[in-house]
């Protein structure tokens, strides 16, 4: 996955918060691995959502990040030939795109679901996973997100790097212009 750039849970339009990435570098190619990177980014909110607050608690703040992996999914699968049961074939054409008819059968739409669905449940699980094995650390980063409203790509990598020193901003302490007052 891309390096994050910075985490913010202040609302942003649609987004109840955000993480920034920054690409390592521009590119035209992507791989397979690159692609299932992005399907857990994608699906951590709601996995997230899933691990702290309970199943019952999920909300409908992850469709978008639905729509985003499963198109990715489907691009993977018909468009970039990156599964072995559909092959190397190029299934949608760009004049296809918005056609109501699929330009394959109905044996293979079927079996479409069916992959579309294990790639994200493959997915989510890793994500859960990951939650789950960080779920100390990222109660942490939490409080100082509630305290400070984001951290910064430098203090995310140092926590991750093990490093929990950071702490939560002291809003006891006067700034200097309140010093000179």
């Amino acid at each position: 996955a891309d390096p994050v750039e910075k985490i913010s849970i202040v609302r942003r339009g649609q987004a109840l918060g955000v993480t920034w990435t920054t690409p390592e570098e521009d590119k035209n190619l992507y791989s397979k691995a690159k692609f299932l990177d992005e399907l857990v980014t994608l699906l951590g909110g709601r996995a997230a959502e899933e691990v702290f607050f309970g199943k019952d608690e999920i909300t409908t703040g992850a469709s978008n990040d639905f729509q985003r992996a499963t198109a990715i999914v489907k691009n993977m699968i018909l468009r970039y030939g990156m599964d072995e049961d559909f092959g190397p074939i190029n299934y949608l054409k760009d004049s296809e795109e918005q056609s109501f008819t699929n330009p394959y059968s109905e044996k293979m739409a079927e079996l479409l679901d069916q992959k579309i669905k294990s790639y994200l449940e493959n997915a989510y699980t890793k994500a859960k996973t990951i939650l789950i094995e960080n779920k100390d650390l990222i109660e942490k980063m939490c409080k100082i997100l509630l305290e400070k409203e984001y951290l910064s790509s430098e203090e995310f990598v140092q926590m991750m790097n093990g490093d929990t020193t950071a702490e939560l901003p002291n809003t006891n302490k006067k700034t200097k212009k309140e010093k000179t007052e």
